[in-house]
Parts: structure tokens; sequence; C-alpha cells
């Protein structure tokens, strides 16, 4: 993906995908995992996200929201569906 997404960026429903290796280093609005299944953990998620983390994916879901920001400087919320 790129370096840097001044807004949001988006991986939903990308059924092929398997991590989130690649990632932007930076996204400025909100990042969305929606609907990608292979995605088992947030390792590789981009380091610094300025709106809202949103989530869907069942191993995601049993994650306590201290452990995403381990791993990311979440500005916004972290949205668990």
């Amino acid at each position: 993906g790129p370096e840097i997404v001044g807004g949001n960026f988006s991986a939903n429903l990308n059924y092929s995908l398997e991590s989130l290796d690649g990632s932007p280093k930076e996204v400025g609005g909100n990042y969305s995992i929606l609907g990608c299944r292979y995605i088992k953990d947030i390792k590789g998620i981009s380091p610094e996200i300025g709106g809202d983390l949103k989530l869907t994916n069942k191993p995601f879901l049993v994650f306590a929201d201290f452990e995403y920001r381990k791993y990311s400087n979440i500005k916004g919320k972290i949205i668990k569906k």
C-alpha cells in the first residue's frame, strides 16, 4: 500500500488478504478491516492512525483495546462489530 494516506484507509472485504504487512505507515483518518476473514492478527497495522480503527473479524474481536494500541497510536475509538 501507499506510505501515507491522508484520509481513510480500507481493507474491507478483501477475501484474499492474509496479513496487514504493507499497511501505510500513517493513516490520517479511519482504518477499516471489515470482512477480511483470513487475517488472524494485527501485526503489520499502520503505526499511526488519526481516526478510528474499525474491525469485524472474529480473531480481532477477542482482543482488549490496549492490545491494539500496543501496535498502533490510534487517536480515535476502536470499534468492534
